[in-house]
């Protein structure tokens, strides 16, 4: 039994010697592929009809409205979404960065998401 215990710490050893060489390499790789994850079709996959497509009218028409606190649903005061204003403020601004595009759309969405695995990585 102790023949084999020592065996498998011997190949623990070994891995995390390896995991430790190529670290930067392996963190590197993760976060291509968390780039490619997150922007493949961004500006081309339609809309979902549901929350997303809710969010991004109540984004639009706050920034129509030039009100940043209240959001709205066909111009009027919309109690089906209780959201802060926050996420709609990461909306707005893809929207005055990027332009009233997919793109714009997601723009906070992805840099949130990278921004998270970034985070994961660290920890």
């Amino acid at each position: 039994m102790e023949g084999n215990s020592g065996r498998i710490s011997n190949n623990e050893n070994k891995l995390k010697q390896l995991l430790y060489k190529y670290y930067y390499v392996l963190i590197i790789v993760i976060l291509a592929i968390t780039v490619f994850n997150l922007t493949y079709k961004l500006g081309t996959e339609p809309i979902k009809d549901w929350d997303e497509a809710r969010h991004g009218a109540n984004a639009y028409e706050m920034i129509k409205n030039s009100n940043y606190i209240l959001n709205t649903f066909n111009y009027e005061n919309d109690y089906y979404n209780l959201k802060p204003p926050l996420s709609y403020w990461g909306i707005i601004l893809g929207f005055k960065i990027f332009g009233y595009n997919l793109i714009g759309f997601r723009a906070m969405s992805v840099l949130s998401a990278f921004l998270t695995i970034i985070v994961i990585e660290i920890f």
